[in-house]
């Protein structure tokens, strides 16, 4: 790549990011810079997207101590990791 070193450089992240992503990691868990992220406006990944997880709990597991139910440490666990968010609902029966 001679004489346009920005399209040099783009061209170093997109390879590094697709190495990241061929190793099965989403876009999200990879550290960018803002010029990087400038870089990814144009395409839109979808594993760079923010991820909202769901669990679906009753209201007896939200009254009998909710961070010993199985189902929402797991969701909790995963909502930990950069760019997710834990939504718990309980349905009424």
């Amino acid at each position: 790549m001679k004489g346009d070193k920005s399209l040099a450089s783009a061209v170093e992240f997109l390879e590094k990011l697709k190495e990241h992503l061929e190793s099965g990691k989403p876009a999200r868990s990879y550290d960018m810079t803002e010029d990087e992220l400038e870089i990814l406006k144009e395409t839109p990944l979808l594993s760079l997207k923010p991820v909202i997880y769901a669990a679906n709990l009753c209201e007896d597991d939200f009254r009998n101590n909710i961070e010993s139910n199985e189902h929402y440490k797991r969701k909790f666990a995963r909502s930990q990791k950069p760019k997710a968010r834990l939504c718990s609902r309980y349905a009424r029966r």
